[in-house]
This record gives C-alpha cells, sequence and structure tokens, in this order.
C-alpha cells in the first residue's frame, strides 16, 4: 500500500501567516511489482522487477523543501522480438533535493554486457540543467548480425550545461570480428560494371539534432583486442586508434587503422600485409 503522511497548522482566520506555516509531509512507496507494464506495450513479452520511492517535504508552505529516494529494481525484461536479448540485472537508485538529483546506483546486463551510470543532475535551471554523468561499459553489445560482432568497453563522462555539454572519455573495442564469405565472379563471364562502393570518406560527421548538435566532443576510440575478419578469401587482425573532437554537428575523425596482420588469398595469387596502416 501507498502510505501518506502529511502535517500543516490550521488557520483559517490568518490566511496571511499560512504561507509561513511550517509544512511537513511523506510519501512512501513499498516495492510493487511492474509486470502491468507489459499489458501497455505489444513491444514487452515479460517485465519482471519492481519500483520502490520514499518521498519528503519539508520547510514552509512558500519555500518546500525536497528530498527523497526511488529506487528501480529489475530481474528480466523480455522482449517480444526473440531476436532482441534481454534486459537483465538491472537496478537504477535516485536520490535527490530541491536542487540535486543524484544518481548512486545504476547498472544493467543487456546480451552478456554490462552498463553502468551515476552522477548529478542540478535542478537549479531546468530549462538547462547542469550535469556531470559517468557513463561505463563492459563488453556492451553495439552491433550484432550474420557478418558482424562488436562490443566495447567504455569510460564516458558527459559534464556541463545540458544544453551545451562536453562528452569526454574512451571507448575501447573489445571481442569484435568480421566474417563474411565472398564468391568470386566466374573467369568467363562477361565484364560488367561493378557497383559503387557504399564507403565513403568525409571530413566530419555529426547530428543536427538539438541539444546534441553543440556538446563538445572529445572522444578516443582505439582497439584493446585486434579487430579480427576472417573469410575464406581474407584474414586479417586491426588495430585502431582514433580520436573524435569537434561539436555534434561536425565531429572530426583523426587517427589510423593498422593491419597487424594480414593476407589475402585469390585464385592464382596471395597478398601478405604485415604492420600497414591507414591513416
Amino acid at each position: 500500500p501507498i502510505i501518506l503522511e502529511a502535517s500543516l497548522p490550521f488557520q483559517p482566520n490568518q490566511a496571511r501567516a499560512l504561507t509561513k506555516a511550517p509544512i511537513k509531509a511523506r510519501l512512501r512507496c513499498p516495492p510493487g511489482s511492474l509486470a502491468f507494464l507489459k499489458d501497455l506495450s505489444p513491444q514487452l513479452q515479460k517485465v519482471d522487477g519492481t519500483l520502490a520511492a520514499d518521498l519528503g517535504i519539508d520547510g514552509t508552505v512558500d519555500k518546500p523543501t525536497f528530498a527523497g529516494e526511488v529506487s528501480l529494481q529489475i530481474s528480466e525484461i523480455a522482449f517480444a522480438d526473440r531476436d532482441t536479448p534481454s534486459l537483465e540485472k538491472a537496478s537504477l537508485t535516485l536520490r535527490g533535493n530541491r536542487d540535486t538529483l543524484t544518481i548512486t546506483q545504476g547498472e544493467a546486463w543487456f546480451a552478456g554486457g554490462k552498463l553502468t551510470l551515476s552522477g548529478d543532475i542540478k535542478l537549479n535551471d531546468l530549462t538547462n540543467p547542469g550535469i556531470d554523468l559517468k557513463i561505463g561499459a563492459e563488453q556492451a553489445l553495439i552491433a550484432r548480425n550474420e557478418n558482424l560482432i562488436l562490443r566495447t568497453d567504455a569510460a564516458l563522462r558527459l559534464t556541463g550545461p545540458f544544453k551545451s555539454a562536453n562528452l569526454g572519455g574512451t571507448i575501447s573495442f573489445v571481442e569484435s570480428r568480421f566474417f563474411k564469405d565472398i564468391e568470386l565472379l566466374p573467369m568467363n563471364r562477361p565484364a560488367v560494371d561493378l557497383p559503387q562502393s557504399p564507403f565513403t570518406v568525409q571530413r566530419s560527421y555529426g547530428t543536427d539534432a538539438t541539444p546534441f548538435r553543440d556538446w563538445s566532443i572529445d572522444l578516443r576510440l582505439h582497439t584493446k583486442e585486434p579487430f579480427r575478419v576472417n573469410s575464406n578469401l581474407a584474414k586479417a587482425t586491426i588495430d585502431t586508434n582514433i580520436k573524435l573532437t569537434g561539436f555534434g554537428r561536425a565531429i572530426v575523425p583523426n587517427g589510423s587503422l593498422t593491419f597487424t596482420t594480414a593476407e589475402a588469398t585469390l585464385p592464382f595469387s596471395r597478398l601478405e600485409l604485415a604492420g600497414s596502416a591507414i591513416h
């Protein structure tokens, strides 16, 4: 059950004095099941978790002070799409007062990887709050399909006013690989125009979405474990060390891809590369 306790002086003949009257209230919500959420969205198959809250108000009627804690515990969220991994062992604890919202514990497991979140949000200006958030990852799954697996560790920090924040830190690739068998054109097949490469080289990348376009960027991308390429025609291990700088609207990459080992096998030839780099 939800419990609400409150006290306020009753002074019907002193309306002006009421604004300076002390106020005290407390709202307590013991852990309640979140299973009903699956009925609100067809994308959810199962929600096993609880939400609890303990919120209080003190001070006076004209200058109340707020404080409290909200705790979310998730054992599992399963999705209707069988190709989407479940979210497991997730927890989030928020503590706040009139000026600051603090994330004291935030973590979740997804597809064998762990995500963490902690930090503070200043509430002095709700239109542009000050933020200081730490975002971490261990073997987080970024992409997976029949040809590619991409996982990363990460240690990121987002600081400053929300509309012009700075995103900095390191993203490290781990346990990542590309594998695909490539079919060669038959030797006696008539010549055809080869399709244009889907890859284009740009001096910068970015987004025009606000407020992200105005965020300053200072990130390092590197391989903690070499990225592996494996196919019937080519095998390679690749190390990455790239710096991303600029703003969200124009992110500039600068760095290199190094082929520590690479070999390509064709019907009548063989190509080996060692220590080659692309800048």
